[in-house]
Formats: C-alpha cells, sequence, structure tokens
C-alpha cells in the first residue's frame, strides 16, 4: 500500500512541478535585424578585402600561366630534340635482338659441329681399341697393325687439327659478335 501512494505522491508532484520546467523563447524583432545588420557588414568587410587581394590574386595568375606557358614549350623543345635520339634507340634495339638471335643459332651450329666430332672421337677410340684387341690376338700379322696403328696416329692428329680449327672458328665468331655489340653500342 505505501508503494501506490508512494506512486500517487510522485504523480501529483510531478503534475505540480511540469508547468515550470518548460522552457518559452520569445521572438524579437531585434534578433533577425542584428542578423542581417550583421551579414551586411560581414559582406562590406569581405568585399573590401577582396579588392585588396584581387590584384595580388590576378598577377599570381598571370605569374602562373606564363610559367605553364614556358614549362609546355621546353617540354616541346625537348621532345622535338629527343625525338630522333629515340627511334635511333629503338632501332639499335631491333638490330641488337636481331643479332642476339643470329649468335643464338650460330651457337646451336657450333655446338652442334662439336658434338659431332666428339661423337666421332669416341667411335675412334672404340675402333682403336678393337685393333689393338685384335693385333694382341694376331701376333703373326706385325705389318699390317703396325700400318693401322699409323693410321690411327695420324688420324688423331688429324682430329686434333681439327679441334684448334673449331676453337679458332668459336673465336673468331665470339670477336666478331663482340664488335658488332661494341660498333651498335657506339653508334
Amino acid at each position: 500500500m505505501s508503494r501506490i501512494t508512494d506512486h500517487e505522491s510522485m504523480q501529483r508532484e510531478l503534475q505540480r512541478v511540469i508547468p515550470q520546467l518548460k522552457v518559452t523563447i520569445r521572438s524579437t524583432n531585434r534578433d533577425w535585424r542584428m542578423h542581417s545588420e550583421q551579414v551586411q557588414r560581414l559582406e562590406r568587410q569581405l568585399m573590401g578585402e577582396f579588392r585588396e587581394a584581387r590584384p595580388v590574386l590576378e598577377q599570381q595568375l598571370e605569374e602562373a600561366s606564363r610559367a605553364m606557358e614556358r614549362i609546355a614549350s621546353r617540354e616541346q623543345h625537348l621532345n622535338e630534340q629527343f625525338q630522333p635520339l629515340l627511334h635511333t634507340h629503338r632501332l639499335r634495339r631491333n638490330e641488337l635482338a636481331e643479332l642476339q638471335e643470329r649468335y643464338r643459332e650460330s651457337s646451336g651450329t657450333l655446338t652442334a659441329r662439336t658434338d659431332s666430332l666428339n661423337a666421332i672421337n669416341r667411335e675412334m677410340e672404340l675402333l682403336k681399341g678393337q685393333l689393338e684387341e685384335q693385333a694382341t690376338q694376331h701376333l703373326n700379322g706385325g705389318a699390317p697393325i703396325l700400318r693401322v696403328k699409323q693410321a690411327i696416329a695420324r688420324l688423331e692428329t688429324q682430329i686434333f687439327t681439327m679441334r684448334v680449327q673449331i676453337a679458332a672458328t668459336e673465336q673468331a665468331l665470339l670477336q666478331s659478335q663482340l664488335a658488332d655489340r661494341v660498333n651498335m653500342s657506339g653508334q
């Protein structure tokens, strides 16, 4: 029961205090006039500062425009100067690619020839071993075996000479390619 009374007494007290809590703002004619005067005063002040700043801003605009024109002119001049160099560079780069391709092809051919020479050398060694084995089995026919050994020695000498020639050819090819590269980079 005391809760109900407390609640009822709170409601009454609340009803009594609510009208005093309301806030009312009375508008006056002076408020909008003050705002209007303040806006006009700020506008006059802003216009005065704009009149002072306008010549400076126009001067800076002119200077910026002149600077942009000079930059565009310089850019055009540099493009005109470098255009032939860029064209030459593209041509040289294409020539270099062609030379590199030819080098790869010639290196492949040289490698194939070296491989075939090595295969022939292996066959020769195999034949030499077979001949020596037959020679030991047939001791009574020594003269033909001696001639075969001499022929093998001559073949080995010729093979050695061919290897030297191949090495000299490789060296000449590499020097030629190096000279081409130097000429390409020098131009």
